[in-house]
């Protein structure tokens, strides 16, 4: 994923171990990380959090508030390149009904799950600046 990132920016990757600008590092391998002038990045997919003062870019699955972070799960490199391929988003239709498509599962009402509860309020109060589609 990182090497397709550089190269759509028009970037050509070269390596060479003596003479480098970005180092990528993981959970796997020595924890030798240059104090070179480099940019240092951390991804990984592991179960592991990074010490995010050691990179200057820290990817992985967690939640983690933090302007250097990006949180991108492993998954998701598997499943981008499957939709990309397959499925092709169908053109807009100018004359739709609705300005937006409120898309809803579960939608059991329960004190202890008051996420849905949230989620029904907003869609009124939504729907009270204009028409929204609700689907099920």
């Amino acid at each position: 994923m990182i090497k397709e990132i550089i190269e759509e920016n028009g970037r050509t990757i070269v390596i060479d171990h003596n003479n480098y600008d970005i180092i990528i590092d993981s959970v796997f391998g020595q924890r030798n990380i240059s104090n070179k002038d480099s940019i240092k990045i951390f991804f990984t997919g592991e179960s592991v959090r990074p010490k995010l003062e050691n990179y200057d870019i820290s990817i992985d699955f967690d939640y983690i508030d933090h302007p250097n972070y990006i949180r991108i799960p492993l998954y998701y490199m598997y499943f981008t390149n499957e939709v990309s391929t397959k499925y092709k988003r169908s053109k807009c239709n100018p004359n739709k009904p609705y300005f937006t498509c409120f898309l809803v599962s579960n939608g059991i009402e329960d004190p202890e799950n008051d996420g849905c509860i949230a989620r029904n309020r907003f869609f009124h109060k939504l729907s009270l600046y204009k028409i929204s589609s609700k689907r099920r």
